[in-house]
């Protein structure tokens, strides 16, 4: 989460974009069958404690939003319930966003992948770009790879903008237009 967080907030302040981070929360297998639990005492249906946890998830988002904006970065939280690459793709299609930044969550030793299968399905499916970062990767990057297709037609829109984007992450002017190797 940090990862992502990080990346996100380095790249509002040298854009000047807005931050939504948004925690989904997986059903949980009582609350749908309506069963309860007890809390401090009282016994919680599935309504009532999903209340709950969304209230304490909102005032965990909250703290760590807080002290941000506080800094003057346009930044907000939403918790929503369900799978997490399905309320993410609604999320950027309600809401417009120009780019998804995901922490990649660690994958078991006997199932070795690059990421897990909400990343992959984020990548496969989000209408807009999706960057999958890993815990502990630096901030900001140090190697960014810019990965365009040489046969794309010359002067490329797609092209041009991954190859700009990518400078602008460096911290490089984007001096030369991305041509795909032709003129």
């Amino acid at each position: 989460f940090a990862a992502g967080l990080g990346l996100a907030l380095l790249w509002a302040r040298s854009a000047g974009a807005r931050v939504r981070v948004v925690d989904v929360l997986r059903p949980l297998p009582f609350l749908v069958s309506g069963g309860a639990v007890r809390e401090g005492g009282l016994e919680l249906a599935g309504p009532e404690l999903a209340s709950v946890v969304r209230k304490e998830r909102e005032r965990m988002l909250e703290a760590i939003t807080a002290p941000i904006a506080a800094q003057g970065v346009r930044i907000e939280h939403h918790v929503a319930w369900g799978s997490t690459f399905l309320e993410l793709v609604r999320e950027v299609l309600v809401h417009r966003h120009d780019l998804v930044i995901k922490t990649a969550e660690g994958r078991a030793p006997l199932r070795p992948s690059l990421f897990g299968s909400t990343a992959m399905h984020l990548v496969r499916k989000a209408p807009c770009p999706v960057w999958i970062t890993k815990v502990g990767s630096p901030v900001p990057p140090r190697e960014i790879v810019a990965a365009v297709d040489p046969l794309r037609p010359p002067k490329d829109p797609l092209s041009e903008k991954i190859v700009a984007t990518a400078l602008d992450l460096a911290g490089q002017p984007a001096l030369v237009p991305a041509t795909g190797g032709r003129d």
